[in-house]
């Protein structure tokens, strides 16, 4: 049961699913505590190459999967970049206070982001739930009572929702209008 269903199988979806764990871990810890905005721009490019290429998702489908971070990126940079402090200034209007040391920082946080998006984004893609609870039940000893707990929680997700929809289209039916707001 994948978080979606691949176009194609590439050679990251047979990857051990522990071990693209622990390497996303790692990844994303240095990505956290890279300060050098050259490093981050490296790294982006080569995630987005890998994500198109082995992630076994259509074109069009990781586009749309990466809209949201595009947003967050934009998002998370300008906050920085309009509203930084520094000794260069670039544009003044206001309260906006564009500085060379404001922008680079407000890069470096909109990378981080992105960066961070992609290592999750990655492994959500190419790895099967059932297939990573086994491993880790099998390569990092995860007791098989944790294991099976978020697996039946992972299939039991699409259930409860299922019911919610059917609940909500039987009162519909019968006309039972629901109270809106808080209470």
């Amino acid at each position: 049961m994948p978080l979606m269903k691949a176009g194609r199988e590439t050679w990251l979806h047979r990857v051990n699913p522990s071990f693209k764990l622990l390497l996303s871990v790692v990844i994303f810890v240095i990505v956290l505590l890279t300060h050098n905005i050259n490093v981050l721009i490296h790294v982006t490019w080569m995630y987005v190459l890998l994500l198109f290429l082995a992630s076994g998702q259509p074109v069009r489908r990781l586009m749309l999967i990466m809209l949201p971070f595009g947003i967050m990126f934009v998002s998370s940079a300008t906050s920085m970049v309009f509203f930084g402090q520094g000794e260069t200034t670039w544009f003044r209007y206001g309260l906006v206070h564009i500085t060379e040391e404001s922008f680079f920082r407000g890069m470096h946080i909109g990378f981080k982001t992105i960066d961070m998006a992609l290592i999750g984004l990655l492994f959500g893609l190419t790895t099967n739930p059932v297939f990573l609870f086994y491993s880790l039940m099998q390569q990092l000893r995860l007791p098989p009572r944790y294991a099976y707990s978020f697996m039946a929680a992972i299939r039991l997700i699409p259930i409860a929702a299922a019911e919610y929809r059917t609940l909500r289209s039987a009162f519909l039916v019968r006309g039972v209008r629901m109270p809106r707001g808080l209470r």
